[in-house]
């Protein structure tokens, strides 16, 4: 590189002669160690990743035998009568995992930085394994190309678990056959075991343009997502250009200026959010349930009860206490920065960064960071968001209400007893005594699942009450799944509408509850990727032009690990298979990994049945939301 660099620098000096016709062209991968000199004086062109399955294949065989797979690596007589099908294959591979990537979360979870030195050491690794086995050593090469060559750039077991279903698409028995194709589509037609590297270079330019999402094994809906997302990323590049002006700004008359629109939003919005999740309907210290759990009282109960009392040691109480603290907390940050906000529009006080970012997300119909910073995870544009907290606020007073009333029905007499400093909790002999109550009378008969800060300690809550009640550890539990599927109550389309209007989630969470008091039911969830059979309650592929729909309520049974029998229903029909489904919180899914290695919005996993085998939805990147997307 020094001589090169002399040589260059040489070119331009006076006592050199150069002829005016003479022009020096240098070519080179990306490498630190290139002169910076000679970058700084040339015309740098970029030679851009091909974009598209065609373009990726063509440019590894190469157009004039430059690529990656040449005429002599394509013909080695050495490497068996199966090379070039299992080099074609490989190709194709490398293809499809890198084409995946510009599709975001319906490819990848996290994006994986594939490179060509990845797909030159698994055609390397390819060769030698023909070269030294009589037959073709399908599981060595799953797993060093799957496994340790791409595998060791996945961090996510969820990805990974993509990789290995793809690799086995293409690295399999069956791409020996003269009448094998990747696609049932008519652009990938076999090839025989006798063609050679021109007839393979004929097949891929027979290729469609666009990517077939059979052959990538995308969603079909997919490829409409990456158009649209092309298309505001052009539409955002625009308006970033465009002098500073807000959706909201564009809607008013001139009349109106900037500071009364915002001052009619903030003055709406506090207006709209209560100051508690709890309305304290009298002066007392134990008028709500977080009041009472806090207080010397609920204390006083929890050490003198006998026994396991299932409601006083219920974990799901000090679970719903922690949950409206936190959403306690974020109103209190939203009404003082609104309020400041208020302060900082009339002038009476100075206007901070915080205060700033907050105007221009609500200018924007944005959420501000701050509120972000002590919020749940949500996508959701402002409009939306508000929306969203006021049904969830509504669904935790209601649960409140509801175990403050039964705490006040069944230990009243305690009540009393403690106000007279009475040591003894010996109930009246007089009074019948309300043991077998249901206790259950002070929960949701359905839960809410997106409406919880935690689900995940929602659920772990669950196991804990029920491990308790059992005398079991929580180790030893875990979850079984059922989804209920009743299309006597009512149709799938009616279903369908109450869900998408989230007309009554109160209503719907507390209604009457059904005979079953073990676990758990939950509801709100939606499905991406795939929808469900409510007739063969099967997981089944979406319809045409469907995304994301709704999903019925699942039931989470606590169950004992190894010693109770699984579910006879899910083994009845041999043909059944059962697909993990992820549980995502929202439909960003995930781009961050706890120190665990587990995606930081991962709530648990859902079995859930289906005739396609669970490869099938693992490349298509079907999973269940709290949220769908609003963007």
């Amino acid at each position: 590189m020094p001589k090169l660099c002399a040589i260059v620098e040489s070119l331009g000096s006076p006592v050199v002669p150069v002829d005016p016709e003479f022009r020096l062209w240098l070519g080179s991968e990306s490498d630190t160690s290139f002169p910076i000199a000679i970058l700084q004086k040339s015309l740098k062109v970029t030679v851009e990743k091909p974009i598209g399955l065609k373009s990726n294949l063509l440019k590894m065989f190469g157009y004039s035998g430059s690529g990656e797979v040449t005429e002599e690596i394509f013909e080695k007589p050495d490497c068996g009568p199966w090379w070039k099908k299992l080099l074609f294959g490989l190709c194709f591979f490398n293809a499809v995992v890198n084409e995946r990537r510009k599709y975001g979360i319906f490819g990848w979870n996290i994006d994986c930085e594939f490179s060509s030195s990845d797909f030159k050491v698994a055609v390397m690794m390819l060769e030698n394994a023909l070269m030294q086995q009589p037959t073709v050593p399908w599981r060595m090469l799953r797993c060093q190309i799957g496994d340790v060559i791409y595998g060791g750039r996945v961090t996510e077991p969820r990805d990974q678990q993509n990789l290995s279903s793809l690799l086995h698409r293409f690295c399999n028995p069956d791409v020996l056959r003269d009448d094998f194709s990747f696609s049932s589509e008519e652009p990938c037609q076999p090839m025989p075991k006798s063609a050679r590297m021109k007839d393979y270079v004929c097949l891929i330019q027979a290729l469609p343009d666009d990517d077939p999402h059979e052959l990538l094994g995308l969603h079909p809906e997919a490829m409409r997502g990456f158009k649209e997302t092309q298309s505001q990323n052009f539409i955002d590049h625009l308006m970033a250009l465009q002098p500073r002006a807000t959706p909201a700004s564009l809607m008013i008359s001139q009349e109106k200026s900037e500071d009364e629109l915002l001052m009619g939003i903030v003055s709406d919005l506090l207006k709209r959010l209560p100051l508690t999740v709890e309305k304290e309907e009298n002066t007392g210290t134990q008028s709500t349930l977080k009041g009472l759990m806090s207080s010397p009282f609920w204390e006083f109960l929890y050490k003198n009860a006998k026994g396991h009392d299932p409601l006083i040691h219920c974990v799901l109480l000090a679970f719903l206490k922690q949950e409206m603290e936190r959403f306690d907390k974020l109103l209190f940050v939203i009404h003082e920065s609104l309020k400041d906000l208020q302060l900082a529009i009339k002038g009476e006080i100075v206007l901070s960064q915080e205060l700033e970012e907050t105007q221009e997300s609500l200018l924007k119909s944005a959420v501000p960071p701050l509120w972000q910073k002590y919020a749940y995870k949500s996508c959701k544009p402002l409009s939306s968001w508000v929306n969203d907290l006021i049904q969830r606020l509504n669904f935790f007073n209601t649960w409140a209400k509801m175990a403050f009333g039964e705490i006040h029905h069944r230990y009243l007499r305690f009540i009393a007893v403690w106000k007279r400093a009475v040591p003894s909790l010996h109930p009246d002999p007089r009074r019948p005594v309300e043991e077998e109550r249901d206790f259950l009378g002070g929960f949701p008969a359905r839960y809410w699942l997106p409406a919880f800060f935690f689900p995940q300690a929602f659920l772990t809550a669950v196991l804990q009450d029920y491990g308790r009640s059992q005398g079991l550890s929580m180790d030893t539990l875990a979850f079984t799944h059922h989804v209920v599927s009743d299309t006597t109550e009512c149709n799938e389309e009616e279903l369908s509408i109450i869900t998408q209007k989230q007309l009554n989630i109160v209503r719907r969470a507390f209604k009457a509850r059904d005979s079953t008091h073990i676990g758990v039911h939950v509801f709100g969830l939606f499905i991406e990727g795939a929808r469900w059979n409510h007739g063969e309650k099967v997981l089944e592929d979406s319809l045409p032009q469907e995304l994301c729909c709704d999903f019925p309520e699942i039931h989470f049974l606590p169950t004992k690990i190894s010693t109770d029998t699984p579910d006879p229903s899910h083994q009845a029909d041999s043909e059944l298979y059962t697909f993990e489904c992820p549980v995502y919180q929202t439909p960003e899914r995930l781009r961050t990994l706890t120190s665990a290695g587990l995606p930081s919005n991962l709530l648990t996993w859902v079995c859930l049945p289906t005739k396609k085998p669970p490869s099938h939805w693992i490349t298509m990147q079907a999973a269940l939301l709290c949220e769908k997307n609003e963007q």
